[in-house]
């Protein structure tokens, strides 16, 4: 801006008459010079305000700055010779001083004195825009860091809130699958209990249905077939080569089944075996039914038990348990976790080493879901091939401590401090898919029960996890 000595000095030589340029006045609201248009004039204002304004898309124009006494309008798009970036408006009555491109060149030789004053007034004028240019670019960088922060912090929220329902929705399934669970182990209960009871009323009552004046064999082939051991193929096969040559007159159906009598069983049949007339033959096909009626009932009292031992697993692993903690058998629980993810362990071979513990007060649901994830966390890494091993023990004696530890390639150093970083996962969906949730969700868990949890890789191999449970736990 111009000092008031300057203006003054202008106005003066502009009222004697003797100043190059023309005197234009500006009412309120006249446009000096418009955005987009060529302009070939510079005015310099003696008196009163001008605003610039700027279009930005279809918005309504923008404030870009305010001119006043001892400025210039025009002064870049005069000298550029370039459109003019921005309009110039008067914001009151103005009055400026014209210099067309002629007469500001003749300005130096035909009025020096003149010159003299303007020409200070351009420098000043374009070392007050350049440093008002820096302080812009100075507010632009600090809102910019401003803005940066902001948009951190916002998708730092949004990521955490992303977590939050992942989570809450993990949870809310975990929770409806512990009501179906618990649903359809009590569906099976009832239907399992009936057949076990059926199996033992029939092992029971079959033997008295036996004509007492009989030998005897069938009661004696029915207790063989109830406790037969299972032949492994080998064994099987060189049994049946050697019946066969022993007795070539017995169909193979037959040879099958006395395969799998021991030997007492066959000495006590074996004149029977050996009678080679009709009435031998059917005598052989119904004691070897009998044989096979206790076969057929061992394996219904087995397939029972593992269908009841099954419930109780799913009754014990599904407990939410959600507003009581518990005392707890962690073997147990072990076990039941164990036999729910049986399928994933076909070809993997598991060693326990479960020392007796005391009952440890928890929510038997949630702490069933850790061994869960960490156990199905070292399948994956085994791709379900290897050596699984399990073992408790007390470290002190307020706390047990459970090790479970596989056989796979470890985890690498750069991946280990992140495992229980929520939705962090090495699973992608070329291959295997996960929300990177288990192992977050077991760290909260054990935390919440005042546990630790944590791992490592062994030196033989393998990766390690130890979770430390206090036996009597504050949730």
């Amino acid at each position: 801006m111009a000092t008031p000595d300057v203006v003054v000095a202008l106005r003066e030589r502009i009222a004697d008459g003797d100043i190059a340029g023309s005197v234009r006045r500006f009412r309120r609201g006249d446009f000096i010079i418009h955005e987009g248009r060529q302009n070939d004039a510079i005015y310099l204002i003696l008196e009163g305000r001008v605003h610039l304004t700027k279009h930005y898309g279809d918005e309504a124009p923008i404030p870009v700055g305010t001119l006043e006494a001892g400025d210039f309008v025009g002064l870049i798009s005069f000298y550029s010779e370039e459109s003019a970036l921005s309009s110039a408006q008067a914001k009151a009555d103005v009055i400026t001083l014209r210099f067309s491109r002629e007469e500001f060149d003749r300005l130096p030789t035909a009025q020096p004195e003149l010159a003299a004053l303007v020409q200070p007034l351009i420098i000043t004028n374009l070392a007050e825009r350049y440093r008002r240019i820096v302080n812009l670019h100075l507010e632009v960088a600090a809102l910019t860091r401003e803005v940066e922060g902001e948009r951190n912090r916002l998708q730092s929220a949004l990521e955490e809130l992303q977590s939050t329902r992942n989570r809450l929705i993990h949870q809310e399934k975990m929770a409806i699958l512990g009501q179906l669970v618990a649903g359809i182990a009590h569906e099976l209960n009832n239907p399992a209990s009936a057949m076990l009871r059926g199996a033992d009323n029939i092992s029971t009552m079959l033997p008295d249905t036996v004509d007492p004046t009989s030998s005897g064999l069938e009661r004696k082939l029915l207790d063989l077939g109830r406790t037969r051991m299972v032949l492994g193929t080998e064994e099987q096969r060189d049994r049946m080569a050697g019946l066969t040559a022993r007795y070539p007159h017995v169909r193979r159906s037959e040879i099958r089944i006395l395969a799998q009598i021991p030997e007492d069983g066959l000495a006590s049949i074996r004149t029977i075996i050996e009678t080679t007339n009709d009435a031998g033959a059917e005598r052989l096909a119904s004691l070897l039914r009998w044989f096979e009626i206790g076969v057929f009932l061992r394996n219904i009292q087995v397939s029972g038990n593992r269908i009841s031992n099954i419930v109780q697993s799913l009754r014990g692993y599904s407990r939410e348990s959600k507003t009581e903690i518990e005392a707890t058998d962690i073997g147990q629980g072990i076990q039941d976790t164990l036999l729910m993810v049986a399928n994933r362990l076909k070809n993997v071979s598991v060693q326990l080493n479960l020392q007796e513990l005391p009952p440890v007060r928890c929510r038997p649901g949630e702490i069933n879901q850790v061994w869960t994830n960490v156990i199905l966390n070292s399948c994956d890494a085994m791709k379900d091939r290897g050596t699984l091993q399990i073992s408790t023990r007390m470290p002190d004696a307020s706390h047990v401590e459970v090790r479970i530890a596989d056989s796979g390639p470890g985890i690498p150093p750069n991946i280990l401090p992140k495992i229980f970083e929520p939705n962090f996962t090495t699973k992608t969906a070329s291959g295997s898919f996960g929300l990177g949730l288990g192992l977050a969700i077991s760290h909260e868990i054990v935390h919440k029960h005042g546990g630790t949890i944590g791992f490592h890789n062994a030196k033989e191999g393998g990766a390690v996890c130890i979770v430390v449970l206090p036996c009597s736990s504050r949730i």
